[in-house]
């Protein structure tokens, strides 16, 4: 069952919002949010390294 596309979730009973934990697009959509912004940190961090990098070889402190 998708989420619906609304942020009023108070127009939703119980039942289904935890049909949404129970089955699994809420966990889900949580989880690929993470991974993103764990991917998003890792390409800063690098980014950050290649820059630092090429300044110290332009003498650049």
């Amino acid at each position: 069952m998708p989420l619906p596309r609304c942020c009023n979730y108070e127009a939703f009973d119980i039942a289904t919002k935890a049909a949404w934990i129970i089955g699994k697009p809420g966990a889900e959509a949580m989880r690929q949010t993470s991974d993103g912004l764990r991917k998003l940190v890792d390409d800063m961090a690098t980014t950050k390294q290649t820059l630092d990098r090429g300044m110290a070889d332009l003498g650049i402190v």
